[in-house]
């Protein structure tokens, strides 16, 4: 199962890449409390990522 969770996730990180959004609008840990990568609130890319 984890297996298919990081497809999904890897999917829905390239889908939002092609609509040119960003990552954090659609992530779990979206709060300055949550996350501590210095792309927040506009990332691109993140490796922790994860839908919400």
């Amino acid at each position: 199962m984890d297996f298919l969770r990081r497809l999904k996730d890897a999917f829905l990180k390239f889908i939002i890449k092609l609509d040119n959004g960003f990552l954090c609008d659609t992530c779990k840990y979206n709060h300055p409390s949550d996350c501590i990568q210095p792309d927040r609130p506009n990332a691109k890319e993140c490796v922790e990522y994860k839908h919400k």
